[in-house]
């Protein structure tokens, strides 16, 4: 495999999943921002929710991480098990795999591609535009990492 096909791969998983979901009347798309405490710094997630039964969904997402003179990217597949808390309150936790890859800026190829298992838990809040939401996730890498984030779900 070229150094490229981990990407292509994760990025056709991604895609082949956003299509098959996109039929879904319950299906959501969301973002996020947050602190990545491995690196004290700001990341930024986008995400697709395709609920797979009453109370699962699978949740493709992206992560970018910018510290330093390198950029971070986490792919994943998460797997969602949602629950009612009180009132138009919701709970999730979940699991999935991914790839971290670390690119540094200029014309370098990534120097760093990692799979990822991660654990999530998030909150959000049904207010009928949408669903805000806070969410705590660990990522496990050789440089494992914790992400608090709040974030938005349509």
């Amino acid at each position: 495999m070229t150094t490229r096909a981990p990407h292509r791969l994760a990025l056709a998983s991604l895609a082949l999943t956003l299509i098959a979901g996109s039929a879904s009347a319950d299906a959501l798309i969301g973002g996020r921002v947050g602190l990545s405490t491995h690196r004290d710094q700001p990341y930024f997630g986008l995400e697709f929710v395709l609920p797979v039964g009453s109370n699962f969904a699978i949740n493709p997402n992206i992560e970018y991480t910018r510290y330093g003179d390198n950029q971070e990217f986490t792919f994943n597949v998460d797997v969602t098990y949602d629950f009612p808390i009180k009132g138009r309150t919701q709970g999730w936790a979940g699991a999935g795999l991914g790839l971290v890859s670390t690119h540094p800026d200029g014309p370098g190829e990534p120097d760093t591609k990692d799979g990822a298992a991660n654990l999530f838990l998030g909150v959000g809040f049904e207010t009928g535009i949408g669903i805000p939401y806070i969410t705590a996730k660990y990522i496990t890498t050789r440089s494992p990492q914790f992400l608090l984030g709040v974030g938005m779900r349509f």
